[in-house]
């Protein structure tokens, strides 16, 4: 089950009122059913994943897995500090059918790396599910270094990739060269793609393919078909909308554009608020640029 090429980190759209709006959920599903995207990431953090409830999660899990019928992967993100809280959740998602799971490193808490080793370890023995670490030391105050994933993937055979946004792209270099093709390093960051191309990457874990899953999915086909100037080229057009969705914090941004967009109802639940005029501005200019409004 590696993941690889264009994998969506699904939004969660709510109604007026903060429940999930289910209809809608369905809708960008069947979207990015319909516009080639790879495989598909639940309840991580463009999904709110701080903000949605367990029960809420497993039903998001459930309705996803019940429209892509095998037909690519879902995976569902958890991000609790508490091991033993991660584990529960595992294990019920596993109930449900879900393809792996996402985990991201413990944040506030700050484990050292042999706390981080026994956290993914003990994750691992308790729930036979493909594993992807998560790597975002921006947000979590850790990074899982190098030594300590290649010592948990060695002794922990279902955890068969990464999610690493560190804007240290030898890190992907090197842990491609050291564990080989069975392996899977995605990047978290639509705004280095290339970067992360150029040093191995097997793909992207991205914001951006909420809105043009066809065009994410077409930059990874043309740099494994070799071409680099047609590469270059759409990577350009779409870099001005990229950054322009990461002006404030994800998902807030990209919860703006699709409502512009026509996908979903821009409501964002607290502590997270909706984006300034400013960057509202910014995002309708860009999605003008590319024709999507």
């Amino acid at each position: 089950m590696l993941l690889k090429d264009s994998v969506v980190a699904l939004v969660t759209p709510f109604k007026e009122d903060y429940t999930i709006d289910i209809d809608s959920f369905k809708s960008i599903i069947d979207f990015q059913l319909h516009n080639n995207t790879s495989g598909i990431i639940v309840g991580g953090t463009t999904g709110e994943s701080s903000t949605l409830l367990k029960n809420e999660k497993l039903e998001l899990l459930k309705i996803a897995k019940d429209m892509c019928h095998s037909k690519i992967p879902v995976f569902l993100a958890i991000g609790y500090s508490n091991t033993l809280e991660t584990i529960l959740l595992a294990k019920e998602a596993k109930e449900q059918g879900v393809d792996g799971l996402l985990i991201v490193t413990p944040s506030y808490n700050k484990p050292s790396q042999e706390g981080l080793y026994l956290h993914y370890s003990l994750i691992s023995h308790e729930v036979s599910l493909p594993i992807y670490m998560y790597n975002i030391e921006s947000r979590t105050g850790v990074n899982l270094e190098l030594e300590t994933i290649y010592r948990l993937v060695e002794k922990n055979p279902n955890i068969i990739g990464i999610k690493d946004c560190s804007t240290d792209f030898l890190r992907i270099l090197k842990m491609k060269k050291h564990l080989g093709k069975n392996f899977s390093v995605l990047t978290g960051d639509d705004s280095n793609i290339l970067s992360a191309f150029a040093n191995g990457a097997d793909g992207c874990i991205s914001v951006l393919a909420n809105i043009i899953p066809k065009s994410c999915n077409r930059l990874h086909k043309l740099w494994k078909e070799g071409y680099n100037k047609e590469l270059i080229q759409l990577h350009t057009k779409l870099i001005g909308l990229t950054e322009a969705l990461f002006l404030e914090s994800n998902p807030s941004p990209i919860k703006y554009a699709m409502e512009k967009m026509g996908l979903i109802h821009y409501n964002i639940r607290l502590p997270l608020t909706k984006v300034r005029k400013l960057t509202q501005d910014r995002i309708e200019e860009e999605l003008k640029i590319l024709g999507l409004i």
